[in-house]
Order: structure tokens, then C-alpha cells, then sequence
């Protein structure tokens, strides 16, 4: 606090703070302008209080979960999930014999799933997949030749790299295909393409591709199944979705 008159002789303006010591050199100066109140100058002393942080290691090898173990065992599950989604939900069933429910109502069976955009069957056959895939590349393919008068190869052929070909090749390490009807049919749509471009028409298949340097889709599902593998084996592939087992390559 100022004990020092600082407007005129009468001691107006004060200066409170609960630390005596927060204050120091304080001067009072020239007259504020035209007023009758005098600048006023002092120090603040302040310190910064360095904190120190524990840091804390617990090894939950050697936690005891028998307590949590039992809270979670009283817990009655069925009945917070009784009736509760049952007909949004459904069972995939690859073995016979098991039958699945929520709470008292038990799940519908479904034949056919999609996982990340790839069509799987309760048998693990792929034949729907492909034939979703080659519907959708025809598709493509037609509204090309609708939508494009030029048959020259300088149109067609990146127009089919960039909008047909992906639909083919998505991946296809996945649901790589077994049965030549597979393999046929989606080599046909290639076939379909190279047979829109001006004066290839009529040539073999393969003179076809060579005149475009291009692959067949059998080559280039080989060409991507080896590449997936050296990333497999030479560690560039890390993202296992939650699996932690993976390929290594020992030593012989």
C-alpha cells in the first residue's frame, strides 16, 4: 500500500496486494496531462515455481482382476439387450450346428455379406462377387461408348484405365478367383474394350493388348499378388487391423 500523498496532499490512490513483497522501487512521476493525478511507477516481482512431475509405471501383469472379473460377471446382459436390435442384426453362418441369439430372440441367417465393399457367400465362394464387379465394369463400359463418339486408342484406352480397370482390380488380392468361369468373365470385359478402339477389331486378343501395351488381367492379378507378398515379407506392410501374427522370413 502507498503511503505517499499522489494527488496533491491527499492520499486518494491506493495499491492493494496481499504479498508485501510483490512490490519494489515505486516512484511517483510528473503529472498525468491536464489532471491533477501524478503517474505512478513500480516493480512486480515474480517467480516462476518449477513443478515437478512423477511419472508412474504399473505393470497390469501382476494387476489382480478378480474384482473386476466379478462386477462384470454380475452384470445381466441379456436383459439390457433383451428385444433390443434383433431384427437389425443377423448371423453369418459358415459351419452348421450353431445357432446364435439376442436375448430371447434368435438372429436371421444371411447367405451373402459385403466387407468392405467385396462379396462373400456362407461357402467362401467369390462367383457373386465377380459377377458384381463384371455388371459394373459393363456398365461403365457402355456409358463410354454412348458418351464418346472417338474410337482412336488415345481416348479409349486411358478412359478404360481410369474408370473401367479399378472396378476389376479392387481388391482383387482379396477375393482372387478359382473358377475359370470367373476368370473368363472378367477378361471379357477387357476383351469388350480393346475390341471398341478403330482398327483392332478384328485382331487376336493378344495383338490386341501388345498394339496397347497392356496385360491381361490374369498377369496383372499375378504381378499384384507378388508385390503384396515382398510387402508382406520385407515388413512395408504394418497395418494388420488389430492381427498381430504375421508372415516372417527366417533364416534357412
Amino acid at each position: 500500500m502507498l503511503d505517499v500523498p499522489t494527488r496533491n496532499e491527499a492520499l486518494l490512490d491506493l495499491l492493494l496486494t496481499n504479498q508485501e513483497n510483490l512490490l519494489c522501487n515505486i516512484s511517483i512521476s510528473d503529472s498525468l496531462g491536464c489532471s491533477d493525478h501524478n503517474i505512478v511507477e513500480f516493480g512486480i516481482l515474480l517467480s516462476t515455481l518449477k513443478l515437478s512431475t512423477k511419472t508412474e509405471a504399473f505393470d497390469f501383469r501382476r494387476a489382480n482382476f478378480s474384482s473386476l472379473r466379478a462386477q462384470l460377471g454380475g452384470i445381466l446382459w441379456e436383459a439390457s439387450t433383451e428385444d433390443k436390435g434383433a431384427s437389425k442384426c443377423w448371423e453369418f453362418i459358415l459351419f452348421k450346428g450353431v445357432q446364435h441369439r439376442l436375448g430371447s430372440s434368435r438372429l436371421g441367417s444371411s447367405s451373402v455379406e459385403r466387407n468392405l465393399g467385396v462379396l462373400v457367400d456362407n461357402k467362401l465362394n467369390l462367383s457373386e462377387q465377380c459377377a458384381a464387379v463384371a455388371k459394373k465394369s459393363n456398365r461403365m463400359l457402355g456409358c463410354i461408348n454412348k458418351g464418346i463418339t472417338s474410337r482412336d486408342k488415345e481416348v479409349i484406352s486411358p478412359l478404360y484405365s481410369a474408370l473401367v480397370r479399378p472396378h476389376l482390380e479392387y481388391c482383387v488380392q482379396f477375393w482372387s478367383l478359382l473358377y475359370k468361369k470367373d476368370l473368363d468373365r472378367l477378361e471379357w470385359v477387357q476383351r469388350r474394350a480393346t475390341k471398341m478402339i478403330k482398327g483392332l477389331g478384328s485382331l487376336p486378343y493378344e495383338e490386341r493388348l501388345k498394339e496397347l501395351g497392356l496385360f491381361s488381367l490374369e498377369k496383372r492379378r499375378l504381378r499384384g499378388d507378388l508385390i503384396t507378398m515382398f510387402q508382406y515379407l520385407k515388413g512395408h506392410m504394418e497395418k494388420m487391423r488389430g492381427n498381430g501374427y504375421k508372415l516372417l522370413l527366417g533364416r534357412f
